[in-house]
């Protein structure tokens, strides 16, 4: 092998590749080894340059790139005018024992009786344009009558503005596709879960990504208009969801989008009155989604029948990293948070029918970016966090009957 690449980025994925084009290279990732060995390429010998392994010609007018980062390996193949091949063949050569192998959405998947493995994510293109498309080529999963491995083929459209650069991924399943933290997490109707947005070594994501609990899988969806993390997602009754503020380059946004699961695709929606991160969004029973403080008092009300947004009566105390918690009663319970002295005891009511905040029981212990959990009691759940000078382990349940909190462990 000339050259092995990974894990990376947190996630478990290893690359080799071998000396020359036409042997078979090796993807590693959640217990899975695939090898594919390319057909019909030359027998060009590798390049190693800045960390990525390169096969000069390894078509007709066409180079082959290989780089694992992320969490993900690459072979970006560099088509330089329209003589360059529009199909790719590629021949399984080894599979893990038990290994399935399906094309689904656009994918070729690679997974054990768990559902973990790795797999080559839909391939996307990028023309002398500039232009980035999706349907401009397809995987194809030969099937061997035989009981041989199958082959796969990667088709390319005509048409195209030359140069091109395709890029097929290989990353694993079970996991994320790329690292994040500072992220949203939103429960769809379908079942499925959308991730957006975060931060990665420190950098803002636009990048989205589906959970399917079905194949406990992973897929890439459409990606958000502007990177984002510390902002809210909230899920509104029309399936869509609100994805509002946050961060980007350490500036708080006034932005906001929708995504709608039935294109995979983001949208821009009216934008907040005031940029803020580190606020709660909760969904009323009046479908209209409530925003409150991140850096400051304010509050906000998103209608989603027209897409825009209205100022509310603003908090008693600014706050950020608080929680906010949609009572029985309708009313929102918010506690806790970080002021501007540190971390916060005061909790508050917002009560819809009037647009006010009233001050409520406090919390026995201040503290900040912890959990707020509506129990079937109706009492709230107040646990961990950050408090004072250190993490917590303490918890307190919160009695909307008699409006104060109590401790509990």
């Amino acid at each position: 092998m000339a050259r092995r690449q990974g894990p990376s980025g947190g996630t478990e994925l290893a690359g080799f590749y071998p000396k020359r084009y036409g042997e078979a290279f090796v993807v590693e990732g959640e217990g899975v080894r695939v090898a594919v060995r390319p057909v019909g390429g030359t027998d060009v010998t590798a390049r190693i340059d800045n960390g990525q392994v390169i096969y000069r010609e390894a078509y007709p007018e066409t180079d082959s790139v290989h780089v694992v980062s992320a969490g993900r390996s690459e072979e970006f193949l560099f088509l330089q005018n329209e003589c360059a091949p529009r199909e790719f063949a590629y021949e399984l050569s080894e599979l893990s024992a038990g290994t399935r192998v399906k094309l689904v959405n656009g994918e070729v998947r690679f997974t054990n009786d768990a559902g973990h493995g790795v797999k080559i994510e839909a391939p996307w293109l990028i023309e002398a344009t500039g232009e980035q498309r999706t349907g401009a080529m397809r995987w194809e999963l030969e099937q061997s009558k035989s009981g041989a491995l199958p082959r796969l083929r990667l088709v390319v459209a005509e048409g195209l503005s030359y140069p091109v650069l395709i890029d097929p991924s290989w990353v694993t399943t079970g996991r994320l596709g790329t690292t994040r933290q500072f992220h949203t997490a939103t429960l769809l109707p379908s079942g499925k879960v959308l991730v957006a947005g975060g931060e990665h070594n420190g950098s803002s994501l636009s990048s989205a990504e589906l959970y399917d609990p079905a194949t406990g899988s992973w897929s890439r969806t459409g990606r958000l208009g502007t990177a984002r993390s510390f902002h809210t997602a909230t899920l509104l009754p029309s399936g869509k969801a609100l994805v509002a503020g946050g961060e980007l380059n350490f500036s708080s946004l006034s932005s906001a989008e929708l995504y709608d699961p039935a294109t995979g695709s983001w949208s821009s929606t009216g934008g907040l009155g005031t940029a803020r991160s580190s606020h709660t969004a909760t969904l009323l029973p009046s479908g209209k989604v409530l925003v409150a403080g991140g850096e400051g008092s304010s509050a906000e009300l998103y209608d989603p029948a027209t897409g825009s947004w209205s100022s509310t009566g603003g908090l008693g105390t600014a706050r950020s990293f608080h929680t906010a918690t949609l009572l029985p009663s309708g009313k929102v319970l918010v506690a806790g948070g970080e002021g501007s002295s540190g971390s916060l005891n005061s909790a508050e009511l917002y009560d819809p029918a009037t647009g006010s905040w009233s001050s409520t029981g406090r919390l026995d212990t201040a503290r900040s970016s912890h959990t707020a959990t509506l129990l079937p009691s109706g009492k709230v759940l107040v646990a961990g966090g950050f408090g004072s000078s250190d993490f917590l382990s303490r918890a307190e349940l919160y009695d909307p009957a008699t409006r104060r909190v109590e401790q509990h462990r």
